[in-house]
């Protein structure tokens, strides 16, 4: 028995060992059948030679591979053959590759030898897989100066290239608020009511604004790299050219040229023209083009400024009388009315504070009359009539809103 077992226990080792030497000559036959199909140069050059499709002649280099190391030798004699576009690609992709690291700022483009080949994403560093060989490399960005270099790379030395881009300019914002206000930018240019971002050189830059009847802004200020700059601009009204304005508008009362007036009136207002005299016109001129929508916040502010409407009329006798009318002069200021009569009448020069006075506007075919009713000043518990009247009803209404203004607010202003 122990004879058998021991050769059973041979017999089994003996198998073993022939089903080992089995499986390692199908690997060493897989291996060498995996080998075969590994194209040689003297193969590619064949397919090359006798015209093969290029697109088929690249798909059996890409899946294949190449026995042979590729370099560029190679390449060009097997573009002297007649190999096609597709396999010289092919056979690039082959090429051995060196490792390029770039750092600069985030969004620069990388070019070699004048060709784009990147953009630097946001952690500043672009790594590249290049042929080796000599390049000229050049990083560039907007608003910032470009960093060129001759690089070399050789297999097998990866290579880390510094490149810091300075900037060039500085941002400018500023805003004026004003849709007239012309922007100079020495050097830059010319731009209307703001700015904003504007590329601008680094260093100090000379800045000027101008608005129409506005005192103009002037300054130096220092641009940084990479930097925005906002400067505050308020121009004021210039008071020179206002108060040319405003005697333009008396002239042109003076002349009766009305529209003129109103014209004018309407820039005089909005760059708050203050004078007594050029608005008491402005208001006139609106009372004698009949635009009562306008002239009542125009004379309010003529009379907050210290003026006095003066108007010539004549006042109304009533009943039986040698003089039924006579010239007489009338003055609305801000807080009171002056009556002064230029002829024989039964009243005497009288001052009545402007909110005791009530008044009506009666109109006829060729003239107008104007009632006014106050207190007596000699007896201040009648009531005293002063019959107005002209032939200028524009005149008598603009005394009648005058008064009316001290009873109930002006509406808002309607300029034209």
């Amino acid at each position: 028995m122990h004879t058998r077992a021991l050769l059973v226990r041979r017999l089994r080792i003996a198998v073993a060992v022939f089903v080992v030497a089995l499986l390692g000559a199908a690997e060493v036959a897989a291996q060498s059948k995996a080998a075969s199909k590994v194209l040689t140069v003297s193969q590619l050059e064949a397919l090359v030679r006798k015209g093969s499709p290029d697109s088929s002649v690249s798909q059996e280099l890409l899946s294949r591979g190449l026995a042979s190391p590729v370099d560029w030798p190679l390449i060009n004699r097997l573009t002297k053959l007649g190999a096609g576009p597709q396999t010289v690609a092919a056979l690039e992709h082959l090429l051995p590759k060196v490792r390029l690291a770039i750092r600069t700022s985030p969004g620069a483009d990388v070019f070699l030898n004048e060709l784009a080949v990147a953009t630097v994403g946001e952690g500043g560093e672009l790594v590249l897989a290049v042929q080796p060989g000599d390049y000229q490399l050049r990083v560039a960005q907007k608003d910032r100066t470009s960093f060129g270099k001759p690089i070399r790379l050789t297999l097998n030395q990866p290579l880390v290239v510094e490149a810091p881009l300075e900037w060039k300019v500085g941002y400018l914002t500023l805003d004026t608020g004003l849709p007239d206000a012309q922007i100079d930018v020495a050097g830059v240019g010319r731009y209307v009511t703001r700015v904003e971002k504007l590329s601008v050189p680094v260093g100090p830059r000379q800045i000027g604004v101008t608005a129409p009847f506005r005192t103009a802004f002037s300054s130096v200020v220092a641009i940084e790299g990479g930097k925005t700059l906002e400067v505050p601009v308020k121009l004021e009204w210039d008071p020179v050219q206002l108060k040319a304005l405003g005697d333009e508008i008396q002239r042109a009362y003076l002349r009766s040229e009305y529209t003129t007036v109103t014209a004018l009136g309407a820039f005089y207002w909005q760059r708050d023209g203050a004078d007594a005299e050029a608005l008491k016109d402005l208001a006139l001129g609106y009372a004698q083009t009949r635009q009562f929508d306008s002239f009542p916040v125009v004379a309010a502010r003529a009379l907050a400024s210290g003026a006095e409407f003066t108007f010539r009329t004549k006042h109304f006798h009533g009943g039986v009388t040698l003089h039924p009318e006579h010239p007489a002069e009338l003055g609305v200021n801000a807080t009171a009315i002056r009556y002064t009569p230029l002829g024989k009448c039964n009243l005497g020069p009288m001052t009545v504070p402007l909110a005791q006075v009530r008044c009506s506007l009666r109109s006829a075919e060729n003239s107008s009359t104007l009632i006014l009713a106050f207190p007596n000043p000699k007896n201040p518990i009648k009531t005293l009539e002063l019959d107005l009247v002209g032939e200028a009803p524009a005149e008598l209404e603009a005394i009648m809103r005058l008064i009316e203004m001290s009873n109930r607010p002006a509406p808002k202003p309607r300029l034209q």
